[in-house]
């Protein structure tokens, strides 16, 4: 277990985010318990403003930065998600956002974007090449930079996410949580793990993003092997800041999943 991240962090992000954000259902979910052979419940992330988890995080971490660092306007890198949660939090304090974006971003994400008042920069053909980007004009103009997973409040607000779990089922046995940068899984992971310790955490990436896999099993982290259709989680250089800190103290298995089997289950 990480004591990296404390319970007391994520209540206090829980607050500070309240009213901002939405208290996502956790449904039951028949066809899925009869496909997988145990009783499966659906986290409904998709239900929030941005369609997305990210808002959690991202909110937490722009109200917890000073009014005086506000002023200077944000910026991030993201393949849509983060982007939007970072947008949508500036807006809510009066600020503006600049964000990266990777040339073959969908469009539905660009456009979203940029509806919540933010500025889109399309630069590199993955999260990798934004993100450099994106560190260029933290330098280069001041302002605030957004990380997307490495970032202890950014974390804290994904771990709220976790805290929603075990109110509405505290005796869960298994969380499963998808990796990208692992922000997430590291948050969601790590509360947990705190308060319902024989809870078993699972991550899943991309077989053809797998670097976060092969550092868990401690193989040679691949190159990746092509396009996939889980753009959010597309990173191709895991963060051992983000494995040696957190995965690796609250996480019990990594899996890969196929892009059929992720098309598949999109169907489903």
């Amino acid at each position: 277990m990480s004591d990296k991240l404390r319970v007391q962090q994520v209540e206090e992000a829980r607050k500070r985010i309240e009213g901002m954000i939405l208290k996502t259902p956790l449904e039951f979910s028949n066809s899925c318990s009869q496909l997988v052979g145990t009783q499966a419940y659906l986290k409904f992330e998709n239900h929030q403003r941005t369609g997305s988890f990210k808002v959690r995080g991202a909110t937490n971490k722009i109200l917890s930065v000073a009014e005086k660092e506000r002023r200077r306007g944000f910026v991030a890198a993201s393949a849509g998600n983060h982007a939007q949660g970072v947008a949508l939090g500036a807006s809510l304090v009066g600020a503006k956002a600049h964000i990266v974006m990777p040339m073959n971003a969908p469009v539905i994400k660009v456009a979203a974007t940029e509806s919540y008042g933010a500025d889109v920069i399309l630069y590199g053909e993955i999260f990798d090449d934004s993100y450099q980007k994106a560190r260029e004009l933290e330098k280069e103009k001041g302002f605030v930079f957004v990380h997307p997973f490495e970032d202890p409040d950014v974390i804290a607000g994904q771990a709220t996410l976790g805290l929603e779990i075990l109110d509405e089922l505290p005796d869960v046995d298994s969380v499963i949580v998808a990796i990208g940068g692992g922000g997430l899984i590291s948050g969601v992971g790590s509360v947990i793990k705190q308060l319902r310790p024989e809870c078993r955490i699972y991550g899943a990436v991309s077989e053809h993003f797998s670097g976060m896999k092969s550092m868990f099993y401690g193989d040679e982290v691949p190159d990746r092997k092509g396009p996939t259709i889980a753009d959010g989680i597309a990173v191709k250089t895991p963060s051992p800041f983000i494995y040696n800190t957190f995965i690796k103290n609250c996480v019990d298995d990594i899996v890969s999943v196929s892009e059929d089997e992720m098309a598949s289950a999109i169907v489903f």
